[in-house]
């Protein structure tokens, strides 16, 4: 187990594949390595951020129609309300 209290925030792991970081404005992020390796993530959000963050997992909105934002600041189209085609989410990735 390892604690670190930094200005604003502290990190604590229970193991090496597992780390939890929390901040101080309530944002709580956990990692862990998980089956077959994998990096998985989980990120809590307090509600007073609702409609203020932005970010790589979208622009939390429930507006399924702007979390994809590009970084010259262009939405990737969501015709009919439906998550884009893998096509037209290469140039997000991409981006």
């Amino acid at each position: 187990v390892v604690h670190v209290n930094e200005q604003g925030f502290a990190v604590r792991c229970t193991a090496v594949s597992r780390c939890s970081v929390v901040y101080g404005e309530g944002l709580y992020v956990l990692v862990w390595r998980g089956n077959a390796g994998r990096l998985s993530a989980l990120v809590e959000v307090p509600h007073r951020f609702y409609n203020r963050t932005l970010g790589l997992l979208g622009h939390w909105s429930s507006n399924r129609t702007d979390d994809f934002l590009l970084s010259n600041g262009l939405m990737v189209p969501s015709p009919n309300n439906n998550v884009p085609s893998e096509q037209s989410l290469l140039p997000f990735g991409q981006s």
